[in-house]
């Protein structure tokens, strides 16, 4: 299978492409942090890397990078990419707000519509979305995830 992941510099993105590439598919990780993704590619030759954001992704960009990968279709697409800021409710700005709606809500949608063209060509076609419990429930974790939760339950 031919799976996207975004997020993947890191926990269960990074996770779940190295389990991928370990039973043999092709896995595109997605992540603006070039560094991690660099480690995370010498875990397997079955890892490919796009450093980006979602937010800026275009279709020309995805096309590209899987031909460079020699991956004809997207199987799965992961979209576990997502921006937590910490503070409390009364210190958020507008631009927090902002920065969290742009990759938790609206980098997905981009991202989604991006691969669209490549999902198709797949018997398959499956879109995960990594949500939050924060999201469903809030969070007590730590003070200040108003504008995290309040994305990943949109």
């Amino acid at each position: 299978m031919n799976i996207v992941v975004t997020g993947a510099s890191s926990g269960i993105g990074f996770e779940l492409a190295k389990s991928f590439a370990s039973q043999n598919h092709n896995v595109l990780a997605v992540s603006r942090n070039r560094e991690k993704l660099l480690e995370l590619k010498r875990f397997s030759d079955s890892i490919h890397i796009l450093s980006t954001d979602i937010n800026i992704m275009n279709k020309e960009v995805i096309s590209e990078s899987l031909s460079k990968s020699k991956i004809t279709h997207i199987d799965i697409l992961i979209n576990n990419a997502g921006v937590l800021v910490k503070k409390p409710f009364i210190e958020l700005t507008k631009s927090d707000w902002l920065e969290t709606y742009n990759t938790n809500v609206f980098g997905v949608a981009n991202m989604i519509q991006c691969c669209i063209p490549h999902l198709i060509k797949s018997q398959i076609k499956h879109i995960v979305n990594i949500s939050s419990m924060g999201g469903v429930g809030g969070t007590l974790k730590f003070p200040g995830p108003a504008a995290y939760s309040s994305s990943k339950g949109a």
